[in-house]
């Protein structure tokens, strides 16, 4: 016969089972939620015409609009279909807003973002936009919130952070247009690190260790001496130097009590690297061409490689193709998710491509400023500086205020 503290360790048992089931269940109703739709049809208000999303082969959605302004539409819906917290994530990360997500870790990284100024770079590009252009990325935006708006709920990563998406705009393309420039050059760019390697072991041994700049890729500004290449001549002006807000080096995040969650942790390590964006180039780029003799189909073959990392997922680019009746696009290639640009691809006539070559397009200047700091000395007198007093949220955290001084 069974004893009562037999049952009452099976009761105990079946319910702690019960439990774990429920758990899984729960978490497999949500998961499936997050998940972007595959089939049937969504209404969206902003759309002209119908439009068409498939799904190849290869599992890349094939886009059919009546016209250019529908297809962009679609491709911003798509976007935030598959990428939505990829697409967060960059624009904070452009913006300067990190903190708001993952807490202080990231606090030094948006002080640097917000000194490069990709958002007042944004807000001037704004007025300049034409017409044409602003209605295309308006239409993305659209896109972007009508997902946002029919989704029955946002993807998993937010319910496990601080913040939720919010709506996108044309103010947020052009942030990450900004970023993306400048990350072009910040991938290969090593003049700070050449400036450290000079102040460790001196400029002799350090020109040895770099090598001369190539003859291919003359600098913005001539050399006047006779080294070519970003290190200075002993005693001779300095060609450059780093400018830091304070006059001082800017620290970098250091490890140690942190405010931010182990989730927000593992995000922020995936972003920096001794914080820096922690995305990087192989040894090179390439680029190259095949002439259509030299082809067995008798046409030009077109080849690039970007050379960035293939560890990282989700992957930089998402791979799309646009088809339009009435519009001038008809191509295949691959999208930045945040932006509406097929920036490689090929429109079955003509190919495009870029690639990232060591070209020196950064000169950097030392400014001498008054006693009281508010001033650049320059040789017609002095001129004020432009204060921007900006205030970074800090998720977990006290806000951080912030004074950038241009010139």
């Amino acid at each position: 016969m069974e004893s009562s503290h037999s049952r009452t360790l099976k009761g105990i048992g079946l319910a702690f089972a019960g439990l774990i089931v429920g758990i899984a269940l729960t978490g497999y109703v949500i998961l499936q939620r997050t998940l972007p739709p595959t089939e049937g049809t969504v209404v969206l208000s902003k759309l002209r015409h119908d439009v068409s999303i498939t799904f190849d082969s290869l599992g890349i959605p094939q886009i059919r609009a009546q016209n250019d302004t529908d297809a962009v539409m679609a491709l911003g819906y798509q976007h935030a279909a598959d990428r939505m917290f990829q697409m967060d994530l960059i624009r904070r990360l452009s913006q300067g807003r990190l903190s708001e997500m993952l807490g202080d870790i990231t606090v030094e990284m948006d002080k640097r973002q917000r000194l490069i100024g990709h958002a007042r770079i944004a807000r001037k590009a704004m007025n300049q936009l034409s017409e044409e252009n602003r209605t295309m990325l308006q239409a993305y935006a659209d896109g972007v919130n009508s997902y946002l708006v029919t989704s029955s709920s946002s993807p998993f990563e937010f319910k496990l952070l601080p913040v939720d998406f919010e709506p996108w705009t044309v103010f947020d393309c052009l942030t990450i247009l900004s970023f993306q420039t400048w990350f072009s050059d910040a991938l290969q760019n090593r003049d700070l690190f050449h400036l450290e390697l000079q102040e460790k072991i001196g400029f002799d041994k350090a020109r040895d260790l770099v090598g001369s700049y190539p003859d291919w890729a003359p600098p913005t500004v001539p050399d006047e001496t006779s080294h070519s290449g970003i290190l200075n001549e002993p005693g001779a002006p300095p060609r450059y130097s780093v400018i830091r807000n304070d006059g001082t080096k800017e620290p970098g995040y250091e490890t140690g009590h942190s405010s931010s969650s182990p989730f927000q942790t593992a995000i922020a390590q995936s972003l920096l690297d001794d914080d820096n964006p922690a995305l990087s180039m192989s040894a090179s780029s390439n680029c190259w061409v095949v002439a259509p003799q030299k082809s067995a189909s008798g046409h030009a073959m077109l080849a690039s490689d970007p050379h960035l990392e293939i560890g990282r997922l989700p992957q930089f680019w998402y791979v799309v193709g646009m088809h339009s009746e009435s519009g001038s696009s008809g191509v295949l290639g691959v999208t930045v998710p945040g932006m509406p640009f097929v920036v490689m691809g090929h429109n079955g006539r003509a190919a495009w491509a870029f690639t990232a070559g060591g070209v020196d397009i950064t000169d950097y200047y030392e400014e001498k400023l008054t006693d009281d700091s508010l001033s650049v000395i320059t040789a017609e007198g002095t001129e004020p500086l432009e204060l921007i007093e900006d205030t970074i949220y800090v998720s977990g955290g006290l806000p951080v205020e912030l004074v950038t001084k241009i010139t």
